[in-house]
């Protein structure tokens, strides 16, 4: 009796009886699968052995579920079958099956904005903890604009398990239990994971947010990749638990937001005294600052309370929004803000700009009115050791967009003049937004 490998392999040689061949080394193979369409990618790895793996990785290293902000009101209205929630669904179905071979392949995942649908509902599985470790190459999980009491219960299973090396979790709401049983998870314990929170929010029906008998959880090593001043508001009742009692905690990126008006409200006022012991403690180890700018004066009089002499190893400041069309006012901030930084490290400054609500008339005119030579010239004089520049620049009409690369080639030419041995780099991003720029802060310079 023939087993059914033979029989496969009886018939294919009989499809194809003379196989083609390469003799082409697997650098060059592995070039070809780096520049290919992802569309082409798909055919080739079907036919080709040699290519099969190296496709994987290429197709499958990231994978995003993404239910956009913006339209998520037209997805309520489609079929299950259309939503991302189900996409996410039979994505689990793979990795519980014996068949699945794309797992390994998977090194970042993302998921956006889901789990907010009454009109999906996950299928129950079990033993989600063991299928997490399927994804044994998984480095980084990125979890945005979650409500975290919304995910199912065995899917939180699932989340908190992953063997990921990196968590960012960005604009989620969790209760305060919530919370707490995700900073118990193994995936938080992991020992040398690296943390990015930014936007997160207790949100409990009797606002019960506080966290002081749970200090325990708090002795051992926290290391933050990022960390924004809502998120880091959340440690406040017990920081100074943590770092009395020796725990080791590590802020690499931190982003300075003191918003006053809007919602949802935030009194900085009392929290000045725990913001400044936290900068003296954490200062010495932060490489990477960003400062949000300030609507009203009362914002800026919170931003000169704020001590930032024990942020002496700063290698990177990023600064944003300055709107075009009021960047006389706007700049009057920025150096207010960079004047009391410590320059002695600082190598790379980078700026976010935006149009506003501006005409395509005006555009170029605001756009070639930025002192642009004259910030670099102050930059080189404040930080000796800078040697980078950014400017992002972002657009609010589908017209700036088209005009923008041109316009830039010609303030490159401009700045071109300035004898400076600093790189200086433009990049157009349309998720530059007025409302991005003071939602979301840490999307500008960071994700």
């Amino acid at each position: 009796m023939h087993s059914p490998h033979s029989l496969q392999d009886t018939f294919v040689s009989k499809l194809f009886p003379n196989p083609p061949q390469t003799n082409l080394p697997l650098e060059i193979i592995e070039l070809v699968i780096d520049e290919v369409d992802p569309s082409y990618l798909l055919k080739l790895s079907l036919v080709s052995k040699a290519a099969l793996r190296r496709s994987r990785v290429r197709l499958f290293s990231s994978l995003s579920f993404i239910k956009d902000d913006g339209t998520r009101w037209i997805h309520e209205t489609l079929p299950k079958e259309g939503t991302v929630d189900h996409q996410l669904d039979c994505f689990l179905d793979l990795l519980q099956s014996p068949h699945n071979t794309i797992a390994t392949s998977i090194k970042n995942l993302h998921l956006h904005y889901l789990f907010n649908s009454k009109c999906y509902e996950y299928g129950p599985r079990d033993e989600m903890h063991l299928v997490a470790t399927k994804l044994s190459q998984l480095a980084c999980l990125r979890l945005s604009s979650l409500n975290w009491n919304n995910i199912p219960r065995h899917i939180l299973e699932w989340i908190q398990a992953l063997p990921a090396t990196e968590l960012q979790i960005e604009s989620t709401n969790f209760q305060t239990l919530g919370f707490i049983k995700l900073l118990q998870s193994s995936l938080i314990t992991h020992a040398s994971l690296k943390l990015s929170f930014c936007g997160i929010r207790i949100k409990d029906e009797k606002n019960t947010k506080n966290l002081t008998s749970h200090s325990h959880i708090f002795a051992q090593k926290y290391q933050f990749s990022a960390l924004d001043i809502t998120s880091l508001l959340l440690f406040r009742d017990v920081w100074d638990y943590a770092m009395t009692t020796g725990a080791h905690i590590m802020v690499h990126k931190l982003f300075l937001h003191l918003k006053t008006t809007g919602s949802p409200y935030t009194d900085y006022i009392p929290a000045l005294p725990f913001l400044n012991a936290t900068l003296c403690r954490i200062g010495p180890c932060l490489e990477s600052l960003c400062l949000a700018l300030g609507d009203h004066e009362a914002e800026r009089g919170l931003y000169r309370k704020l001590d930032l002499s024990r942020c002496t190893a700063l290698e990177a400041i990023h600064v944003g929004v300055i709107i075009l069309g009021q960047q006389e006012a706007d700049m009057e901030k920025v150096w207010d803000h960079l004047n009391r930084l410590t320059p002695s490290l600082i190598e790379s400054v980078g700026f976010i700009l935006h149009a506003s609500m501006i005409s395509s008339a005006e555009y170029p005119k605001f756009l070639f009115e930025f002192p642009w030579k004259d910030t670099i010239h102050q930059l080189t004089c404040l930080f000796p050791l800078l040697k980078r520049v950014k400017f992002t620049i972002g657009y609010f009409h589908p017209a700036h967009g088209k005009e923008l690369p041109i316009h830039l080639e010609a303030i490159k030419s401009d700045i071109h003049t300035l004898k400076t041995s600093v790189k200086v780099i433009f990049k157009a991003d349309t998720e530059t937004n007025f409302h991005l720029g003071f939602r979301f802060p840490w999307r500008l310079c960071y994700f």
